[in-house]
């Protein structure tokens, strides 16, 4: 297919100063390649280690409740530039060692970042030059400030810590900025996206030059399950289940509708309006003998993880190719969801309902935010080749490192929050008071349990697929 000119002579002009300073870095690490980046920290970090390699190791000490040596390292991590990343997956692993005080501090720390992050200036997507070592390296040296997705969830994951904590009042707080943050991101977010547009459109690019790539293209029905990025119908559920627990059944109400915006269709967010309705009108009976409730929430997997493909991208000004490393989700690597059945002695008291599908939340935020990461990535490799041919000029050992610095620094960042769940869902059925002995089961794992019913109370086993085993937490309301 036909390319224009991706970028113009002036478009990106640093001043003589900023230049020099930038040439001088670049034939610095140039020089150094292979002693700096391999000898010294970079290994630890994603500017040259892929973060999936990374996270590697958090995913095994969950399978192999070895979790105590992950959080140990990670703390560490809280004064580096990833540090709101590295916190998402330490209040993560944390919680699911129900080491609740240090899950929650890990969360206050993150919830903290991301209002910072809201209060600074965002700079432009085109302006390369704040954004230091980026210019010779890669998109891993910007320090990572989250998806959409993951800021609701460390709300989300808030809660349970709250709720650990035997603190009602404080899960509900969470709940409700929760609530709010998915209000603010969707009046929000359609702005950021068309800003990012208009920026691209300036510089002469356009989706024409990338949209038929099969790695991106391929992403469409990956992403077509959900709406936005941000859009969680479990974090509305959850919600739902504390106000219907506190018999504050009008708030329960608007909840579970707003789950049932996001999921039309779902027989269990149905079953749940209609319950919730019937209440409002029997609010002042006696729950003495009434049954106790028990609502299953079960996070299922692990997300999906982002993969790297090479785009070829001409510039006619140079007559040459620019080759960029992007991410994408590649739908052969799919983690394939499975749903919990659960049962009471060989009667099958039914299966859970997905209410959100969190691998493909980040497919749809990697699609909303392609067009800002691919300026970035052609601005960057336009810089990136102007330096190559300046260290060029300096003689032919500094143009054959600066070429192999570039090929070895060209690294897309895949970089995301890799223990949150493939999918999250939902179980409920009432029970007489009492133990009630029931059974968890997926395609391959099993799990007996007994649970104590409490007359006119809400119990809430939430349920974690560790790969290899059940985990599960218990809440009372």
């Amino acid at each position: 297919m036909g390319f224009k000119p991706l970028l113009r002579h002036n478009t990106l002009r640093l001043p003589g100063n900023k230049m020099a300073g930038i040439l001088k870095a670049y034939k610095n690490i140039s020089l150094c390649a292979f002693l700096s980046l391999f000898i010294t920290g970079c290994a630890s970090s994603s500017l040259f280690n892929p973060y999936p390699k990374q996270a590697q190791s958090y995913l095994r000490a969950i399978q192999n409740n070895n979790i105590t040596t992950q959080t140990a390292k990670l703390v560490d991590k809280r004064s580096t530039a990833d540090n709101l990343l590295y916190m998402q997956e330490s209040g993560r692993l944390n919680q699911i060692n129900q080491a609740y005080p240090a899950s929650q501090e890990d969360f206050e720390f993150v919830i903290r970042r991301y209002s910072d992050l809201d209060s600074k200036a965002k700079i432009s997507v085109g302006d390369l030059a704040a954004q230091g070592a980026s210019l010779i390296s890669n998109e891993n040296a910007i320090p990572y400030d989250g998806a959409a997705y993951e800021r609701i969830f460390a709300h989300q994951f808030q809660v349970f810590n709250y709720l650990a904590a035997q603190d009602i009042e404080a899960a509900s707080v969470e709940v409700r900025r929760a609530a709010a943050e998915q209000r603010r991101l969707e009046l929000e977010y359609s702005k950021d996206i068309a800003k990012a547009e208009a920026e691209a459109k300036n510089n002469g690019l356009t989706d024409k030059q990338w949209i038929n790539e099969p790695q991106l293209s391929g992403m469409n029905s990956l992403a077509s399950e959900v709406r936005s990025s941000f859009l969680n119908a479990y974090t509305f559920y959850t919600s739902a289940v504390i106000w219907e627990a506190q018999h504050d059944y009008n708030a329960a109400l608007v909840d579970y509708k707003k789950a049932l915006q996001i999921h039309p269709q779902n027989a269990h967010l149905l079953a749940a309006i209609k319950r919730v309705s019937e209440a409002q009108d029997k609010r002042f009976r006696s729950q003495e003998n009434s049954p106790g409730k028990l609502v299953i929430l079960f996070e299922e997997g692990f997300v999906a993880r982002k993969q790297s493909f090479t785009i070829n991208i001409p510039s006619f000004h140079y007559a040459t190719y620019f080759n960029i490393a992007f991410p994408y989700y590649d739908s052969a690597h799919w983690p394939v969801s499975q749903t919990l059945s659960v049962k009471q002695g060989e009667k099958l008291l039914g299966n859970s309902h997905i209410l959100v599908d969190v691998s493909a939340l980040a497919v749809k935020s990697l699609q909303e935010q392609t067009t800002a990461l691919m300026l970035r990535q052609v601005l960057r490799a336009k810089v990136k080749y102007e330096m190559q041919q300046k260290a060029s000029e300096q003689g032919q050992l500094g143009g054959f490192l600066a070429t192999l610095y570039n090929i070895i620094s060209e690294q897309a960042d895949l970089r995301s929050w890799l223990t949150l769940p493939n999918t999250a869902q939902a179980f409920y059925h009432e029970f007489p008071a009492g133990a009630q002995e029931i059974s968890l089961q997926s395609l391959n794992k099993q799990h007996t349990l007994e649970v104590n019913i409490i007359a006119g109370h809400t119990t809430i086993l939430r349920v974690i697929d560790a790969g290899n085993r059940f985990i599960v937490q218990p809440f009372i309301l």
